[in-house]
């Protein structure tokens, strides 16, 4: 178990960009935090006995498939009764008031906060959860910065290419396919002409390994890029896009 001084969580997803978004929040705590990760699969639990047994604080990402969460929660509920279990309610997927009643359900109580707080808000939950307080936090304030901080850092320059630029550019690209928008109106956010936003999505189709604009929107997804509000793409990717050099087009 760990000393009174240091922290212990266990994380429960299958998404990279909760995985990066702890990753931050153990850099940016205040006292020593270790964090596990589990599968998202309430049919694993016993092999991973150890890390939620040192736990003192579970979450559960809810965002691929609420059902598959509640399931898991209630698992750990069974498992360990008294460790307090917080759900990740994800706003970029289906998430219901009928699973937001199933979680609330459990026996035992399950706390709630949404996938898209500040790095802040989540270290002053733990803090709560850790003194034995309840939680249920839904604000939305999403901190697309911080993932996309993380991916540009994980996508690396290219060769022959122009480092951060091109990176940040490619990551407006997929969060504008996936914001549903044609090519000619991509071009028009990014100072780029339909040929040329043509040619950089089918070279990120064979990048991801997607076969269409479709299974690249769900990439964007699946890694945080995508909220289906409008001041989403706005908050992450300025209209103006980023910056683009001299003669890209």
């Amino acid at each position: 178990m760990p000393s009174a001084a240091e922290r212990a969580i266990v994380v429960a997803t299958s998404r990279p960009a909760v995985r990066w978004f702890f990753e931050i929040v153990r850099e940016r705590s205040r006292w020593p935090l270790t964090i596990d990760e589990i599968p998202l699969d309430s049919d694993q639990v016993a092999d991973h006995s150890q890390e939620i047994g040192a736990a003192q604080v579970a979450f559960v990402d809810t965002g691929n498939d609420p059902l598959t969460a509640i399931r898991l929660c209630r698992t750990l509920r069974s498992q360990r009764p008294e460790l307090p279990i917080v759900a990740l309610v994800c706003c970029t997927q289906p998430f219901t008031p009928w699973h937001l009643q199933r979680l609330l359900q459990i026996e035992g109580g399950c706390s709630v906060v949404d996938g898209e707080s500040t790095v802040e808000d989540f270290l002053r939950s733990i803090d709560k959860l850790f003194q034995g307080k309840a939680l249920m936090h839904l604000q939305l304030s999403a901190d697309y910065n911080t993932l996309r901080e993380g991916l540009l850092r994980r996508m690396g320059p290219k060769s022959g290419g122009n480092g951060r630029a091109d990176a940040e550019r490619d990551l407006s690209l997929i969060a504008l396919v996936a914001g549903g928008l044609s090519d000619r109106e991509i071009g028009s956010r990014l100072h780029l002409s339909p040929h040329t936003v043509h040619h950089h999505i089918e070279r990120l189709r064979a990048e991801l390994a997607v076969r269409n604009r479709i299974e690249l929107a769900a990439w964007a997804g699946c890694h945080g890029l995508y909220s289906p509000r409008p001041a989403g793409l706005t908050e992450a990717f300025p209209p103006g896009g980023p910056a683009v050099e001299p003669g890209g087009d």
